[in-house]
Order: C-alpha cells, then sequence, then structure tokens
C-alpha cells in the first residue's frame, strides 16, 4: 500500500498520527510499518474503543449503585450455630446422590472413549509477576513431585484417556488445543518437545496463537512502539475462538 492510500485510510480513521516519523524512515521501515497498519481493521479497533467507552460509563454508574451485603445475610461458621452446621453436613450427601456423580463419570468416559472430547489450555501468560522470564506453565510451584502446571495436565489427560480406553476397550486420546502468545509461543513449543509432550502423543498437542490488538491511548489513538512498529498487546481471553477459528487447528 503506497503512502497516499495509507493517509487516506488512516484519516478515515482518525489514525494519521501513525505516519508522523514517514519521512524519516527507510525503504525497508516504511514497508514494516505499511505491513502492521494493513495487518490493522481500523473500523473494528475504533469500535472496539468506543465500546469500552460506554462499558466504562456505565460500570462507574453501576459501582455507585453497588453496596456490601449486611452481615446477617453472609453465610459464616464463626456465626454459625451448630445446628445449622449439622443441616448443612446433611445436605451435602444428598446433593452428591442427586447429580449421581457415578453416571456423570461413566459419560464423560465414555465420550473421552469416542473421541468427543477436547481441552482448551490458554498458555500466553510470561511468568513475570511471578519473577521468573518463562512461560507460567513451566513454573516450579514448588510441588513434591517438582512438576510445572504443563506436566501435570498433561500427565492427567493421558492417564484419563487411558482409563476411557480400558472400560470401553477403544484406543482414546484427547486432543490438547494450547493456545500461546507472541511471547510464549517459542519457549512453550521447546519445553513441550524436550519434555516429550509428557507422554502424550505430539499430534494431539496442536498449538495456536492468540491474537493482539494495537495499544491505545485514553483518547483513542493507536499507540506507537517504534517509528516504524505500532505497540500491541494480546486480545485477552475473549480472544480464544477468534483465534482457534482462524487458526483452523481444530480442523486437523
Amino acid at each position: 500500500m503506497d503512502f497516499n492510500s495509507l493517509q487516506e485510510k488512516l484519516k478515515a480513521a482518525g489514525q494519521e498520527h501513525l505516519l508522523q516519523f514517514w519521512e524519516d524512515l527507510s525503504e525497508e521501515e516504511r514497508n514494516n510499518l505499511a505491513n502492521n497498519i494493513s495487518a490493522v481493521d481500523l473500523d473494528a479497533v475504533n469500535s472496539y474503543f468506543q465500546r469500552t467507552q460506554v462499558t466504562k460509563s456505565s460500570g462507574e454508574t453501576i459501582d455507585d449503585a453497588i453496596n456490601p451485603l449486611e452481615p446477617d445475610v453472609c453465610g459464616s461458621v464463626i456465626r454459625t450455630s451448630n445446628e445449622d452446621m449439622e443441616a448443612y453436613r446433611n445436605i451435602v450427601p444428598y446433593l452428591i446422590s442427586y447429580l449421581n456423580c457415578d453416571v456423570i463419570t461413566t459419560v464423560g468416559l465414555e465420550k473421552i472413549a469416542n473421541g468427543e472430547v477436547a481441552v482448551v489450555l490458554l498458555a500466553g501468560g510470561q511468568g513475570t509477576r511471578l519473577g521468573v522470564d518463562y512461560p507460567k506453565g513451566m513454573y516450579d510451584v514448588n510441588l513434591p513431585s517438582k512438576k510445572c502446571l504443563y506436566q501435570l495436565q498433561g500427565e492427567r489427560l493421558g492417564r484419563i484417556a487411558e482409563v476411557a480406553a480400558q472400560k470401553y476397550n477403544k484406543r482414546s486420546h484427547i486432543p490438547w488445543y494450547i493456545m500461546t502468545s507472541e511471547a510464549t509461543k517459542e519457549k512453550t513449543r521447546d519445553y513441550f518437545a524436550r519434555k516429550n509432550y509428557f507422554g502424550l502423543s505430539e499430534e494431539n498437542v496442536i498449538f495456536f496463537e492468540q491474537n493482539t490488538l494495537p495499544c491505545m491511548s485514553f483518547d483513542g489513538k493507536i499507540i506507537m512502539d517504534g517509528k516504524d512498529k505500532l505497540s500491541k498487546a494480546p486480545d485477552g481471553n475473549g480472544g480464544l475462538y477468534k483465534a482457534l477459528g482462524g487458526s483452523k487447528c481444530w480442523m486437523t
């Protein structure tokens, strides 16, 4: 896309400031900036911002109307009589019987054996707040086994698939869809490969990447991360469906 086309597109969206350094850029940098801009649906981004502003305004109104619950309607073990606690304990077995956990377990195992179950893991988060520079799923949470979160989940998936296979005499597996971010994708893939996918088949561990959206200022302007690059951030857990559909990985 040439400069005039870019300028026209950005002006219509109120984002023409993204070209403010155009004259300072090399040909390669101009191409990079043009590609950055072309990859963004400006109308959609502006719409998201406007909806956020409306939601923020509504939220402030709602916040004014919210008050803490009165103490007399809040349950507390400390304030509950022995008679009421005993009544509660008697209800629990009834609930378990009502839910019929054995039936639920049987149905679940049958679905797994028939290949009707998959698991999605949101793994785009870095462990920066935990003091590490790698994905949170690789973090040692100080269990006696020293297993990380990825390993715990992977081994559980493998085990429940084995239980389903034994019960229904079928070879079963559970596809594991793992949504990474730009910051975690390489380290996560490498880690799984080094750990032999925790005993799972490589073809049943499917990685796909979370989408990003431009970062915006409080006045609705897209922020730049350099003269030839837009600042972007992951689009949140709500972007799962778009990322999963766009990757087409679920069709494999």
